[in-house]
Order: C-alpha cells, then structure tokens, then sequence
C-alpha cells in the first residue's frame, strides 16, 4: 500500500508539474523513499547525443565535487547503449563508469556506491533520457525493482513529454504574439521604407541584435544567423510577409510611376497642341514674309529666324517623345529587376539603346520575361539571368539568356510547356515571334522579335 501511495504522489506531482526540473526532483526523492534506494539522477539526451542533468537527489561528494562535472559533462557506458538504441529496458549497469572516474582521480567520497540501474526513460516510441539509481553495496537489481522502476520512467517520459509540448505552445504563442505587433507596424510603413528600416524593426520586435541579421541578401531572402532565437516556422512566416511587404512597396511605387506617366503624357499632349502648332504656325508666317521680302540682308535675317524656329520645333517633337515614352521603359526595367530580387534570381539588364515599348507591349513582355525567370529558378539549376534589349530600323527583340542545365527539345521538354506556350502567345498578342534556342548543359535562351512601333521614326526611338 505505502508503495501504491507513493505512486500516487508521483503521478500527481508529474500530471501537474509545468517545468521539468522543479517537477522531477521531488518525484527523483519520492522514488528513491519508495524503493530505500540512496542516489539517483536524470540525463535527458537530444537527438544530437549531448545529455543534461535536469534532476539528482542525494549524490556523493563525488559527483557532485566541481559542480558535477563528472555527471554533466562526458559519456559513459550506459548512455551509449541509450545512443546505439541498445538499452530498452531497465537493467543492471555492471560498474557505473563515472564512478570509477571519480575513484581514480580522488575526488571525494563516493559512499560505497558502485553500481546502479539505468532505466531508459521513453515519450511513446521516442527515447528522451536515462534515469538512473543507487545504493551502496547494492550490485543488483532483483527483476520485479526493475519492473517498477521501467513503470516509473515511462511516466516520467510521458509527463517530460507533456511539459515540453506545453513549453513550445507557450514559446509559439510568445512568437505569434511578436508577430502581430510587428505585422501592424509593418502596414504602417510606406513603399519608401528602406531595407534598414525594416530590419530595424525586425530587431525591436523580436529581441534581436544585429548580428543575428544577414544584411547581405535583400530584405524579402532574410537570414538569421543565430536561428535558435527563432523558431523555424516563425521565420518562414516573417519571410512570406516581407515578400508580401516587399511586393506592395513595388506595386504601391508602379501606382505612383502611373501617375507621373500619365502627367507625362499630359504635358506632352499640351505642348503639342499649344506651343507646337504656335511654333508651326510662325514658321509659315516667317516663311511667307520671307517671299514678299526684296531686300537680301532682311531675308537673310528673316531665314535666320525661320531656321531658329525650325530647331526649336525640332527639339520640341523630341521633348514631346521622351515625355511620351520614357516612363514606359523605365518602369519596365524597374519591374524585372525588382521581380528577379523576389524570387531570388539576379538579373543583369541591359538597355543601352533606350528600347521602347507601348503599353499593352510593355505589359507581355514583362509576363514574358516573368515566366522566363521562374523557369530559370525551378529548372535551370543557375541562380542569373542576363536580359538584352536591340532595335534596329525594323525590329527590336528581347534577348533572355541563363547559363543553366538546359535540355534536349529532341527528347522533349522535362516540365510543364503551358509556360512556354504562354510566352509565344504572348509574344503573338503584341505582333511579335518567341523563339526558343536550348542544348542540354548549354543553358537556354529566349528571343522575342518585335515590329518596329509604328508611328516613329528610327531616330526619336533613340532620344
């Protein structure tokens, strides 16, 4: 009955316990009046093999002598039979390998204690720790002590197992809450935050310092050095939002790109109207005055003002073309740079040129080139992508060059080809031609040949 008690108090203390040490010590001592055993103590091993000490009750000097260095650090015999999956069930330990140590080395009274049983201590299926006990002059364990001491460990893993699934809740509750907080600070930042600014509050919400941060990859591909601080699943979460914080910081500037797109067009479409036709119109004038002129040097000076005005009307039609067009390409550009930096694939583009596009043209090449970039990162095996811009007199053509695995079309295309359908179709929609050029181990490359626009001479393309 005093032993059935004594069960009872141990399995109180382990269903209510909330952290591991506190919990098992008094349950280590209960054991040990239970069983008239004089020492024990309580490894819990991790999946790499390192052991802690997270319990021991009654130990002699000898293990306990330098803050028991001999108990917490080294290996012994039976936690390698625990590693080699060699040890089951309790058994017999012939001599305890640490106390043989602290004999050797003198380091204080071991209290007779020679021997002691070790008894795996199992969470289910999966080993989590040791637990061994002693006595003096006690060699061996009778098999029914073995058996009580199995059906302790078991519920000593069972509640070990309880308290840390209980402490990593409360860890992931503690990291959502951090979450939140830095979430809401998140959507009150606007697209011209910087990449520092964010990595500010990333240390201010999370309790890091600034060696915990890789600063050399972008914002949205953060590394964490020191990645016990944080847990696997939370720094996934905090990558997706800052892609996401990233994509709305480029989607929020295209708006504002637009808009001044738009503004462009608009004083474009003014000064054609106005100072353009008032220009033309004084050009005729000049030019008819000029006619009914009979004196040389006044229709000299007259066609000197006539050339004047044909220069201004000259540079004013380029103004209103650069206003037309500029945005269109330089927002392209912005767009394929960005959208390599998001997915992780560096993009070398070169537009030497000035290439440019309508916008309808704009948009499919920027698909284009898009799902050109994700079939460069899932199957090309190479983390760059060079893209090239030309024009001539009757053309111009996007060149999309990676330096990857490629494949031979002979035996047919290794992934999806809706992608590459998608590309000449797009490359259609705008009068345009995609033409594939691939060879296994000799990366791929894209062209994609396009009409002059129409409307333009060859030299205002160029301004």
């Amino acid at each position: 009955m005093d032993i059935l008690r004594a069960l009872k108090e141990m399995s109180k203390t382990l269903n209510e316990g909330t952290d591991v040490t506190s919990m098992l010590t008094p349950v280590l001592t209960k054991l040990l009046q239970v069983t008239s055993l004089s020492s024990g103590w309580i490894f819990l091993i991790d999946e790499k093999g390192s052991h802690t000490l997270v319990a021991e009750a009654n130990l002699p000097e000898a293990l306990t002598c330098a803050k028991g260095r001999l108990l917490k650090k080294g290996g012994c015999w039976c936690k390698r039979q625990f590693l080699n999956g060699e040890l089951t069930s309790a058994v017999n330990m012939l001599e305890c390998q640490r106390l043989e140590l602290a004999v050797d080395q003198k380091l204080g009274d071991t209290k007779d204690l020679t021997h002691h049983a070790t008894i795996p201590i199992h969470a289910g299926e999966q080993p989590i720790g040791i637990l061994n006990v002693a006595s003096p002059g006690k060699i061996h364990f009778k098999e029914d002590e073995l058996n009580l001491l199995e059906t302790i460990g078991y519920q000593i893993g069972t509640a070990i197992k309880r308290v840390q699934l209980y402490e990593q809740e409360a860890t992931r509750a503690g990291e959502y809450s951090q979450l939140s907080s830095f979430l809401q600070r998140l959507h009150t930042l606007t697209y011209e935050s910087s990449d520092q600014i964010l990595s500010n509050e990333l240390i201010h919400a999370f309790h890091l310092t600034q060696e915990d941060i890789d600063f050399t990859s972008p914002i949205e591909h953060l590394s964490f050095l020191h990645t016990e601080k944080l847990s696997q699943e939370l720094r996934s979460h905090l990558q997706e939002h800052l892609c996401l914080f990233k994509e709305r910081q480029r989607l929020l500037e295209l708006e504002e790109l637009l808009t001044q797109q738009k503004e462009r067009e608009k004083l474009a479409h003014d000064l054609h109207d106005s100072v353009n036709q008032l220009l033309f119109s004084l050009q005729l004038r000049l030019k008819g005055l000029s006619m009914r002129l009979s004196e040389p040097s006044m229709k000299d000076e007259l066609r000197s003002v006539t050339d004047i005005v044909q220069e201004a009307l000259k540079e004013l039609k380029e103004v209103i073309q650069v206003r037309r067009s500029d945005g269109a390409e330089l927002d392209l550009s912005k767009q394929i740079l960005r959208y390599g930096q998001l997915v992780g694939i560096r993009v070398e583009l070169s537009n030497e040129q000035k290439v440019l596009f309508s916008e309808e043209e704009q948009k499919e090449v920027y698909r284009i080139v898009q799902e050109a970039i994700n079939n460069t990162k899932k199957h090309a095996g190479t983390e760059e992508v060079q893209i090239f811009l030309h024009k001539n007199n009757q053309l111009r053509k996007v060149t999309i060059v990676d330096t990857g695995k490629g494949f031979d079309v002979n035996k047919g295309i290794p992934f999806n080809t809706i992608g590459l359908k998608g590309i000449r179709l797009r490359a259609q929609k705008i009068n345009g031609v995609a033409t594939l050029t691939t060879k296994k181990e000799e990366g791929t490359t894209w062209e994609i040949i396009l009409p002059k626009r129409r409307g333009e001479s060859h030299e205002s393309i160029n301004c």
